[in-house]
């Protein structure tokens, strides 16, 4: 007969054969058993799907078990770059300017008498553009005055922070287009720098 393992067996297990006496030994049983040694299979793991910033490389936490560590291989269909791909945690370059999903794929072989096995395991990334953001043109008001930076511009931005290399403030710095009040220290300088950061 053939023995099927069901699906993650593994370890020793006794197989028995059992047959029935004939004639003069009819009514008797005989029995022999032998172990069989089942090595599992390798278990690949190449990650969760995640979203990832193009202008940011990426770098994996693959995982494997009962693998041939000489033997593991990345594989991918982006336009970028795998360094380390060998490895269980290769970085990832992507392409300029490259968004979309690209799939990953992780391959491993077994050991033992899986040996001649591979197993493969997928992870998708979503690039994602990068965060801009435009201040605006420089300006000169009266001191008596605040500026509105009506110019500015933010993309690909959950969130926006305005800070001042002065004394002045803003009436929302959190604000894309905030009021700008000059400080006295501004004021007696005569100038400040206002730099708007945008978070991915």
């Amino acid at each position: 007969p053939t023995y099927t393992p069901v699906i993650g067996e593994s370890g020793t297990i006794k197989i028995k054969l059992s047959v029935g006496g004939l004639g003069g030994c009819a009514g008797l049983t005989y029995s022999d058993s032998l172990y069989l040694q089942i090595d599992p299979m390798p278990q690949p793991n190449a990650g969760f799907d995640a979203n990832a910033c193009s202008a940011v490389n990426y770098t994996f936490n693959g995982s494997a078990v009962n693998h041939d560590p000489a033997a593991i291989l990345w594989t991918h269909n982006g336009t970028g770059t795998l360094s380390g791909n060998t490895t269980l945690a290769p970085e990832y370059t992507p392409s300029v300017g490259q968004l979309g999903i690209v799939s990953f794929v992780l391959t491993v072989k077994g050991i033992a008498t899986c040996s001649t096995k591979t197993v493969t395991d997928t992870v998708k990334l979503n690039f994602e553009p990068p965060p801009t953001v435009q201040a605006g043109p420089a300006a000169a008001i009266c001191a008596s005055s605040t500026y509105t930076l009506a110019n500015a511009q933010a993309l690909n931005c959950q969130a926006v922070t305005w800070q001042t290399s002065g004394d002045g403030s803003f009436d929302n710095p959190n604000s894309i287009n905030p009021v700008y009040s000059p400080g006295p220290g501004d004021i007696a300088t005569g100038s400040a720098l206002l730099t708007l950061r945008g978070d991915g």
